[in-house]
């Protein structure tokens, strides 16, 4: 739970820049104490800078390296695993058998990419090496990774040449995508400036688009769009979604599918 508490913290301030110890006793329900021990944690690390009554994101800039806001593969495949398996089931049964998918590098879409290795007769699409290898060894699949430079700690595919291969797919029956954050007003967005671009193209060329996204990834304020709310066909995500972020994607009128864990 405390490690849990520290990584929404994190997110918290690289949302808000800035956060006060009362705002953080109120939203977790913890005494100032434990909110002085959290702080002195991510003060010791170099993700904060203390000010009297609260704390403030130092600039990336001046900070070492922040791995916790921006996870590495390794820490993303810990995090919320039953949440995101949850939302991989919901995603795999509203794909039908002989169409065309793609499939982007996030976790969450790679717990998709395990169910549809059980199928066949599908065409995938995917900037992924991991998702390329694992449904490749599927005779009943049709798999291809688009090229482009490899970014080694998630082992994707980006930049023009990856663009530049999604030109030989101009009509994509469903695409499944991750993000780094969502906001309502904003629509779905990505720390990585290529990794949002490859997503706008593919988006481009589909006829369905789906977000598979977790609940921490609301109201994260992500550098890169990738495309408004309103272009989404459905939003996949856990039973821990606050209510009025719900209810105010609703009001958007994309569809929301909450999966049970």
């Amino acid at each position: 739970m405390k490690q849990d508490r520290l990584s929404e913290i994190r997110r918290l301030l690289l949302q808000n820049k800035r956060i006060t110890c009362e705002e953080l006793c109120n939203h977790y329900q913890i005494s100032p104490a434990t909110v002085r021990r959290d702080l002195d944690i991510l003060e010791r690390e170099g993700t904060i800078r203390r000010f009297y009554g609260g704390a403030e994101l130092i600039d990336r800039n001046e900070a070492p390296l922040i791995s916790e806001i921006v996870p590495t593969w390794q820490a993303r495949t810990s995090m919320n695993m039953a949440e995101k398996q949850a939302i991989a089931r919901e995603i795999s049964a509203m794909i039908p058998d002989a169409c065309t998918v793609y499939l982007d590098s996030g976790t969450t879409v790679y717990e998709v990419a395990c169910l549809l290795a059980q199928r066949s007769s599908l065409t995938i699409i995917t900037n992924s090496l991991r998702t390329a290898a694992l449904l490749g060894m599927n005779e009943q699949l049709q798999v291809y990774c688009v090229g482009g430079i490899i970014k080694a700690d998630m082992l994707t595919t980006a930049g023009v040449l990856a663009n530049e291969g999604l030109d030989f797919f101009p009509s994509i029956d469903i695409c499944v995508l991750s993000a780094d954050g969502f906001m309502e007003s904003w629509g779905i967005r990505d720390w990585s400036m290529e990794g949002a671009l490859l997503k706008k193209a593919a988006i481009d060329r589909s006829k369905q688009v789906i977000v598979a996204i977790d609940h921490t990834k609301f109201d994260i304020a992500a550098t890169s769009p990738i495309c408004p709310t309103k272009k989404l066909d459905a939003i996949v995500t856990d039973e821990r979604i606050k209510p009025q972020t719900l209810h105010a994607i609703h009001g958007s009128g994309v569809s929301v599918v909450v999966a049970k864990i």
